[in-house]
């Protein structure tokens, strides 16, 4: 599937789970960062995706994780395993916030904060 995300777009921190899947994305086009987390939702993990240096991850399945677009338009290109079924797909991290509230904003702030600090 390919995916078109802009930048600071949101994307719930999941797993994949009940069935186990790992998921894949490989960057196209843009620049997105990607991350993996602890069960208590601190970040272990990171890698900045970009088209021009470093094309992709892999998230081993039941590992929390999400994708944040750091330039308008970026493209990727995921793979999982199927089929697809909506029902049993992903499951949301509970330290996490639903997307398009204020709280999945702050969150998404603290985590860029977080990855700053570890760039410098």
């Amino acid at each position: 599937m390919l995916c078109v995300i802009n930048k600071d777009s949101y994307i719930r921190p999941h797993k994949h789970e009940k069935p186990d899947k790992a998921e894949v994305f490989i960057v196209l086009k843009g620049k997105a960062l990607a991350m993996e987390f602890n069960n208590a939702g601190k970040i272990i993990d990171f890698i900045i995706l970009d088209a021009k240096e470093s094309f992709g991850v892999e998230f081993s399945p039941k590992s929390w994780h999400t994708i944040v677009s750091l330039k308008n338009k970026t493209v990727l290109y995921e793979i999982k395993d199927g089929p697809y079924d909506p029902g049993t797909d992903k499951i949301f991290a509970p330290w996490s916030f639903e997307e398009n509230t204020k709280g999945a904003k702050q969150f998404l702030k603290e985590i860029k904060n977080q990855i700053s600090a570890k760039l410098k």
